[in-house]
């Protein structure tokens, strides 16, 4: 994997327990490679404050023409298999670093997918240049950001009316809002025509025609 200038990019992700591994000349599937490690040569890592067992090694894996480390992970010491296995081509990375690095993507990049297609229509772009689907997501990131920003704030905004832990309460709270300061609006509109001497009708037609509702009669 290469950057835009031909450098070589870092990955940490992970590895499938069918894929194939090649180990001082044995091929295997990476779970099966995992049984043969035997409980003594486990070593535990304590990272986020979550105590796990682990094993690391490079190997080699067909159609790859790079070495890789994996890191093998258990629950506890003697499990019989492991409970994930991550990939990385960062050979010279130590297990935690390794590790540590997968869970800042998964806060990271995984959770943003996840926020973005439930939460702030994602995957609801319906328009086919690349452009209009590369603005459709910068918005999406720009959203994205600003709620994190609220969130990230020890006291609540005036408009959210509540502390917001979570990015679906926050887009919650903007829709609130933005009905809020609509109907808002709306009774300011009408109370202006009234005093003008307008009558009913004509002040409603005037109201949904400057929110965009022109074929109201």
């Amino acid at each position: 994997m290469k950057n835009a200038d031909g450098t070589e990019r870092g990955y940490v992700g992970d590895l499938k327990f069918n894929r194939l591994v090649v180990f001082k000349g044995v091929k295997q599937q990476a779970v099966e490679f995992a049984k043969t490690i035997p409980p003594a040569d486990r070593k535990s890592v304590t990272v986020d404050g979550m105590k796990q067992w682990y094993l690391t090694v490079c190997v080699k894996m067909p159609n790859i023409d790079h070495k890789v480390r994996i890191v093998i992970l258990w629950k506890y010491k003697n499990d019989a298999e492991p409970r994930k296995i991550l990939v990385t081509n960062k050979i010279h990375w130590h297990a935690d670093r390794i590790i540590e690095t997968y869970r800042c993507r998964w806060t990271g990049t995984e959770t943003f997918h996840r926020e973005g297609k439930q939460e702030l229509g994602l995957e609801d772009c319906q328009l086919r240049s690349d452009v209009g689907q590369t603005r459709h997501i910068y918005c999406v990131f720009l959203a994205h950001s600003l709620l994190v920003r609220e969130l990230d704030k020890t006291s609540m905004s005036e408009w959210a009316c509540v502390k917001l832990s979570t990015i679906g309460e926050g887009c919650r709270a903007l829709l609130r809002e933005s009905l809020r300061s609509l109907i808002g609006w709306v009774m300011e509109q009408m109370e202006g025509a009234m005093e003008a001497g307008a009558n009913r009708t004509l002040r409603l037609i005037r109201v949904f025609r400057r929110i965009g509702l022109h074929d109201v009669r």
